[in-house]
């Protein structure tokens, strides 16, 4: 086991409580860029099962978000690199009784990380997806897909009338990202075999610098249908995690483009997760002592 200095346990939990502090202000996410330079990993967590519960999600033992409901998909948050254990439990269970989902991912420094339950109830798995944060080229925005719409077969995704951006998308994988120039789009979501449109999303606005994942969500008796997510608003301004509410509901991005968490739950979220894992180090830290 690391030794942990009392001297450094008591720096790393005066550090996570300020952080949880910060958040209770309404400054729980920070830039990527900000991420990378002081080594920390971007974490967050996305309910895309159409016909499960709402869901309790434990990180480490520790319960971080609450009844998370289908169509969630929460902030980032700011955590050390680390090895971290995702469990999915329905909502209000026992802490202590046998998860859906348990999901292990060794985070990095610098990296982004969505974290997902995805299929029908009787078939739900974890899924764990690389975010790439990096900036666009000048005047363009980075979007990519995420298939995880169930019962619905290989796609392709594209403009309508231009080009087809993506092919072959299969559940419940994820696209690489990709550039476009910034503007007003018509997409279109098609089955890769046949060319039939199966989905569409009209005047969704793309903006510079932007990176976004649209995720072909339902299946399982919901109907499917897009969600847009804002991964990153732009060069200097927190990743965003989009969220739309159970209901379907979404809140605007302040710029109006496509739409982001609210801020009332965007900061629950995060104090609650930061007040966790600052538990979770003091008590690593006093072990190892």
């Amino acid at each position: 086991m690391t030794r942990v200095s009392r001297h450094g346990g008591s720096r790393r939990a005066r550090r996570l409580a300020l952080l949880a502090l910060l958040a209770i202000v309404g400054l729980t996410a920070v830039p990527a860029s900000a991420a990378a330079q002081s080594g920390q990993a971007m974490v967050r967590v996305a309910h895309f099962s159409p016909n499960a519960p709402a869901v309790d999600v434990y990180v480490n033992g520790n319960k971080t978000l609450s009844d998370v409901s289908f169509g969630t998909v929460s902030q980032y948050l700011e955590v050390p690199p680390d090895r971290y254990t995702f469990e999915v439990r329905p909502a209000n269970a026992s802490p202590t009784s046998k998860p859906v989902i348990r999901a292990t991912a060794t985070v990095q420094g610098g990296q982004a990380f969505t974290v997902a339950a995805v299929g029908a109830l009787d078939s739900i798995q974890g899924r764990i997806y690389s975010d790439d944060l990096s900036a666009p080229p000048a005047g363009q925005a980075k979007v990519r897909v995420i298939h995880a719409a169930v019962g619905v077969p290989a796609v392709d995704v594209g403009v309508k009338g231009g080009p087809t951006l993506f092919r072959g998308a299969r559940f419940p994988n994820a696209t690489p990202y990709t550039s476009v120039p910034a503007g007003t789009y018509d997409i279109q979501v098609r089955a890769a075999a046949s060319g039939k449109v199966l989905l569409s999303a009209s005047d969704l606005a793309v903006r510079a610098g932007t990176i976004s994942t649209v995720a072909a969500i339902g299946g399982a008796g919901k109907a499917p249908r897009l969600l847009p997510i804002v991964d990153a608003a732009g060069p200097g301004r927190a990743p965003s995690g989009g969220m739309a509410t159970g209901a379907g509901g979404t809140a605007p991005d302040p710029d109006g483009g496509l739409p982001v968490l609210p801020v009332a739950a965007a900061v629950a979220a995060g104090a609650i997760a930061l007040v966790a894992l600052a538990g979770a180090r003091r008590r690593g830290a006093g072990k190892a002592r």
